[in-house]
């Protein structure tokens, strides 16, 4: 590896911490530099008591009654799960009976983990739920016992299959007790009326974008009722026939059954969207639904084009690699799309969420051994903290901190520097009534939009093109240098980091690195923890605290508040920085900063380069399977 970066090599023992839902505050957020220091680990609550030979025999986890009866797959299920969520309490269950029919959205709700007996959480592993991949979900044990038990739940209820029908769009299932035995464990059907009364009319969405959205060449309406679900994607993705008009052709429905705000907004911005063959296309229909609570029909989701093939992630994630030339096609490929994005006419057009799992692959129409690169979602939410440019994450953390945080020093230093930066930065509420707003509801990315005459943004968005081409050259899924979601589904963390070079080519490598100047990690910074087996570690490299005695949850802990720390301090420091012209700032001269964000090229120099060396072919080394 070259550029100063030092290989990662074990230096201690791996020491082990279970995963809960309490890692997303623990380790993978802000708030943990703010946890206390130096806490014990908590004591077991009574219902981990581990099986004893002093257990009263009809209550002791080592009598048979009291075990689960199996965890093999059902001979004929009724149910069926198709993924999770990423926080690992939300699982996407569908009734067999509910196949073919419209949409309903009913996802299934856990109680957490904690809460469960011990032996439970051992048999049936809820936190594989975290980091397994999106495929394996269904087979996990917990997934196998869920079905079971929904299996069980629903054969009691007189005409459960009228009830589950007749709720509203966006409703849930409750698994509030878990039990060995199917009878004890507490499930409910909770109809969720929310969803339905804050989805929006064609007719108020037409008066927020005027006429000029719903003009010629965009889609038709169309009744929910004529969608056949046939399986749940993701969280916002559903697949679906449409047999009215299409058979049996497969097809995207996107909706969101929270914050619904951004689903308009990405539909607008879909709908304005010019055309471009390596950007989604616009949607094909735009989908009512009638409400159950009024009556009044509503807007509830879009369809587009599907993508057998998959993702780039998918494919970065096998272990054929791909030619050298299709990387660089495939990096051409993106950087046209981010082009043709910025030179929209008028405000509002970035693209914030670049990342492999967000870009789709399709058959190339030159050649069909070659896939071509589409990039589909355009909520411009942001994205993960491993991917933001050090401009955005800054405010990124704050924004989390002065949103979370208890009232105190710290919570008000975080907002006064938000203030200092964004005057009219205020805490955006989860469920916000949507309005229209020229790109979208992320503050952090508004904010460059808003300033600088475009540079800052465009170099901005060549921040997030510079990890992407080294996901593509290194043939990573993933650039593991954030505490973020991501870590917990990285199927290789103890693969290469950004910016270690292993494969890429000498003259991409340099491309790389001046798109992303500014980041941490070449200045050695790295992530504290991993998840392997199932369990947080300490990343390769990493250390505990010298000369104390911890116990293995304790060191992770300490290891994740310790880089939290370090990285809120160095936000803070990048905050200062970008604000200019106030009292106790430094000046654009002095803000190091800024110098580093004027050093990446622009959009347009990055894809001239690429056409380059799509042109001459790359120099340097770039044998695949060689280490470089």
């Amino acid at each position: 590896m070259d550029d100063g970066f030092a290989t990662i090599h074990p230096t201690r023992p791996r020491l082990p911490m279970e995963l809960s839902v309490s890692v997303f505050t623990d380790v993978l957020s802000p708030l943990a530099a703010f946890l206390p220091a130096g806490d014990a680990e908590p004591a077991a609550p009574a219902a981990e008591k581990l099986p004893s030979e002093y257990d009263p025999w009809p209550t002791s986890w080592l009598n048979p009654k009291n075990r689960i009866d199996s965890l093999a797959p059902a001979e004929r299920p009724t149910w069926r799960i198709d993924g999770a969520h990423l926080d690992g309490q939300r699982f996407f269950a569908v009734p067999t009976f509910a196949l073919g029919r419209p949409p309903l959205r009913v996802d299934l709700h856990l109680a957490p983990s904690e809460e469960w007996p011990r032996p439970l959480r051992d048999v049936l592993m809820p936190e594989a739920a975290l980091y397994a991949r999106r495929s394996t979900i269904p087979s996990l044990p917990l997934s196998q016992y869920l079905v079971r038990a929904l299996d069980h739940w629903a054969s009691c209820i007189p005409d459960f299959q009228e009830a589950y029908l007749s709720l509203p769009f966006g409703s849930r299932i409750l698994v509030a007790h878990v039990a060995a035995h199917l009878d004890e464990t507490e499930i409910h059907l909770i109809p969720v009326y929310e969803v339905e009364q804050e989805l929006l009319g064609i007719s108020f969405l037409i008066g927020q974008w005027g006429d000029r959205i719903f003009g010629a060449g965009v889609p038709g309406m169309l009744d929910w009722a004529n969608l056949a679900f046939v399986r749940q994607i993701a969280e916002t993705i559903s697949l679906v026939h449409i047999p009215s008009l299409h058979g049996d052709a497969e097809f995207v429905f996107k909706s969101l059954t929270r914050d619904t705000r951004h689903m308009y907004h990405e539909l607008k911005v879909l709908l304005s969207l010019e055309a471009h063959p390596n950007i989604i296309s616009h949607p094909l229909y735009v989908v009512e639904k009638r409400c159950r609570f009024g009556g009044r029909k509503s807007v509830c989701g879009f369809i587009l084009e599907y993508f057998p093939l998959g993702t780039l992630q998918d494919r970065l994630s096998s272990p054929v690699p791909a030619s050298l030339s299709q990387r660089v096609r495939w990096g051409k490929q993106v950087a046209e799309a981010l082009v043709h994005v910025a030179s929209q006419r008028g405000e509002g057009w970035f693209y914030p969420d670049l990342k492999p799992d967000n870009i789709m692959l399709r058959p190339s129409e030159r050649n069909g051994r070659e896939t071509d690169a589409v990039l589909l979602d355009f909520e411009q939410r942001g994205g993960w903290f491993g991917w933001s440019p050090p401009e955005v994450l800054c405010v990124e953390y704050m924004e989390i901190l002065a949103s979370s945080l208890p009232r105190g020093a710290a919570r008000k230093e975080a907002r006064d520097l938000l203030l200092a930066h964004i005057p009219n930065w205020r805490r955006q509420p989860r469920e916000a009534e949507y309005r229209d707003a020229v790109g979208g509801f992320g503050q952090a990315w508004l904010a460059l939009s808003q300033r600088d005459t475009g540079a800052g943004l465009d170099r901005a968005q060549v921040f997030l093109l510079g990890k992407l081409l080294w996901c593509i050259f290194e043939g990573q899924p993933t650039v593991r240098c954030g505490m973020d979601h991501e870590l917990l589904r990285d199927v290789d963390p103890a693969g290469p980091a950004f910016p270690e070079f292993r494969r890429t080519p000498q003259d991409i490598r340099s491309l790389i690195r001046r798109c992303t100047m500014g980041a941490r990690a070449w200045q050695g910074a790295r992530r504290a923890v991993a998840v392997i087996a199932g369990r947080l570690v300490l990343y390769p490299g990493g250390h505990e605290e010298e000369g104390k005695e911890l116990t293995a949850t304790e060191v992770v802990r300490e290891t994740s508040r310790r880089w939290w720390r370090e990285e809120v301090a160095a936000a803070k420091d990048t905050l200062r920085q970008l604000v200019t012209r106030r009292p106790g700032y430094p000046s654009s001269e002095e803000s190091q900063i800024r110098g580093l964000i004027s050093q990446r090229p622009r959009l347009v120099d990055v894809l001239e380069e690429l056409r380059r060396i799509e042109a001459t072919g790359v120099a340097g080394p770039g044998h695949w399977g060689g280490t470089m």
